[in-house]
């Protein structure tokens, strides 16, 4: 987990460790994001590949995982359908997340 204040750094450090992350350690890597707006050179600019919320998270690592049909399954049931799938894979999930 990485923490602290915006405009630090932390999303190019997650993304800078899972580019370094032996393909030998983890079958998959995935990188998520909560933000909406991430700061540039230009000013303030919305996030393309944001997710609005937890289930459009989950539905999203349903997909990269090839397993389309989570998003079909009621909102309570993704996350552990998601975990039985990961379960004794190599998998890595680097995600940023807005604290409110």
């Amino acid at each position: 987990m990485i923490d602290g204040p915006g405009g630090i750094g932390k999303t190019a450090l997650a993304v800078r460790a899972a580019h370094l992350a032996s393909e030998k350690q983890f079958e998959r890597k995935l990188f998520f994001t909560a933000k909406i707006r991430e700061l540039t050179a230009t000013g303030e600019q919305r996030d393309e590949f944001a997710r609005p919320n937890y289930l459009a998270f989950l539905d999203e690592l349903a997909r990269e995982l090839g397993e389309e049909h989570i998003s079909r399954l009621a909102p309570e049931q993704r996350a552990n359908e998601i975990r039985y799938i990961l379960e004794g894979k190599k998998s890595c999930l680097f995600s940023t997340i807005l604290k409110l």
